[in-house]
């Protein structure tokens, strides 16, 4: 009995792609790096109004990093506006090359930092980066010899969309302000939740439950930053 459980358990890992299952919680998953990957948790996403302070639009997910968030978000946001054209700004968790292109060909400004990785090694000689010329139609970077960089990534199927992130990172840099902003407006809501949550931990268990867990705390997040901007009175008197 206990080697065909174990045998089940491993044709999950093999299934969904993973090396952790936690038992009684199979959903959930260690997310991010940093000083290390964290407990097996559930990945929250907020679409945060800017002007208002307001929560838009929220996905509880199983995805261990933020990478393929941005243009889900983006687009399930904008449906739910109904606006023809909609600006997002995001930390560099959400670079993607893919993503950036998608939400060009959507009507989304996106407004992302890239998220490179540095390359410390070496006596300080080799080229760096800038030094790399990407050309968007053949997909490719041209070295400084004027030499077709050959593409090592055999399981990379998409194009790297080199130009669109080139793009996203520069709106991104143009307005410095946009850092405070981001701040200001996304990690506020996630500092209320935990304080309403006495810590902010589910008590729920199951990506379905949880998402259901956090609708609750997304909606009393809301009714409290309404009556903060147009009081309790005004508010009963719209809803009524």
């Amino acid at each position: 009995m206990r080697r065909a459980e174990l045998d089940r358990l491993a044709a999950k890992l093999d299934e969904e792609d993973r090396n952790t299952l936690v038992e009684g919680e199979p959903d959930a998953r260690p997310m991010g790096i940093g000083k290390g990957p964290k407990p097996p948790s559930y990945n929250v996403q907020t679409a945060v109004d800017a002007e208002t302070g307001l929560i838009i639009h929220y996905e509880v997910t199983g995805d261990p990093n933020d990478t393929r968030q941005l243009y889900p978000m983006a687009k399930a946001t904008k449906d739910m506006l109904g606006v023809a054209s909609l600006t997002v700004v995001a930390d560099a968790g959400y670079s993607s090359g893919t993503a950036a292109a998608a939400c060009e060909a959507d009507g989304i400004t996106a407004c992302v930092p890239t998220n490179r990785s540095i390359h410390s090694q070496g006596d300080g000689t080799m080229f760096g980066r800038s030094a790399f010329v990407y050309r968007p139609k053949a997909d490719t970077y041209m070295c400084p010899a004027g030499h077709v960089l050959t593409r090592k990534q055999v399981m990379c199927r998409d194009r790297q969309h080199e130009d669109a992130l080139e793009r996203m990172n520069a709106r991104f840099q143009a307005d410095p302000s946009l850092i405070r902003q981001r701040r200001c407006a996304s990690e506020h809501p996630f500092g209320t939740f935990k304080r309403m949550a006495a810590g902010g931990r589910f008590l729920t268990g199951g990506l379905k439950k949880v998402g259901g867990e956090a609708a609750l705390s997304v909606l009393a997040y809301n009714i409290i930053r309404a009556i903060n901007l147009i009081g309790a009175a005004t508010l009963r008197a719209r809803l009524a």
